[in-house]
């Protein structure tokens, strides 16, 4: 099962995290906490106002210090650069990017979830509309963000994902076939989705239409 682990998120604790292990361990799964310190340079060069290299070296320091305060959990924890080489990502990538232009709805739904998932970031920084130029940069941390979401899924390695909260309304609509990736028809496959707050797992199983890598 994979967790993943945004950098800058008070969500994730060790008491959280070593329920999370509990939890995979009972279920006799394996569990893959992923740090996701390489969208979160997107974050960092727009806020922050700094080059492309400096922000990745900001977001690897700040997943450093994640990694610090949550290996008491016991966790497997990764960081985003060590795991893209177990699945696709490349080509998921280069399809939801594609999907962000040329679907009006995508679109859409993806400037709206980061609208709403970056308050009041957006705030202290004047932004307030969904429809600021500004919003269309941070929406580059979604994007990878699902797309990696969307070959995990695809490729079959992973049972699941694990999460805090409700998965979003966009990749939902992704895994239940909604949006067509790659140009690939859909076959059956299945993936769990858990809903974890610490003290109660609450699962769902997505069936999908699209084939497995």
């Amino acid at each position: 099962m994979l967790s993943l682990i945004s950098v800058g998120s008070q969500l994730f604790d060790t008491a959280l995290l070593a329920e999370y292990s509990r939890w995979t361990k009972a279920q006799d799964l394996d569990l893959l906490c992923v740090i996701l310190d390489g969208p979160e340079r997107h974050n960092v060069k727009l806020f922050e106002h700094l080059e492309d290299s400096e922000a990745v070296q900001v977001a690897h320091s700040r997943g450093l210090e994640a990694v610090e305060r949550l290996q008491q959990s016991g966790a497997t924890i990764c960081f985003w650069s060590e795991i893209l080489s177990l699945v696709p990502y490349d080509r998921w990538r280069i399809s939801v990017f594609d999907a962000f232009e040329q679907s009006s709805r995508f679109r859409h739904e993806s400037l709206n979830e980061t609208f709403r998932n970056l308050q009041p970031r957006f705030r202290s920084h004047g932004i307030m509309k969904k429809n600021d130029p500004l919003v269309r940069v941070a929406v580059k941390y979604l994007l990878e963000e699902v797309a990696f979401k969307v070959a995990a899924y695809y490729s079959g390695l992973f049972e699941g994902e694990i999460l805090p909260k409700p998965e979003s309304n966009l990749v939902m609509s992704i895994y239940n076939g909604e949006y067509i990736l790659n140009g690939e028809k859909p076959k059956a496959c299945t993936y769990r989705i858990v809903l974890h707050d610490g003290a109660q797992a609450v699962e769902t199983m997505v069936r999908t239409s699209s084939a497995r890598e």
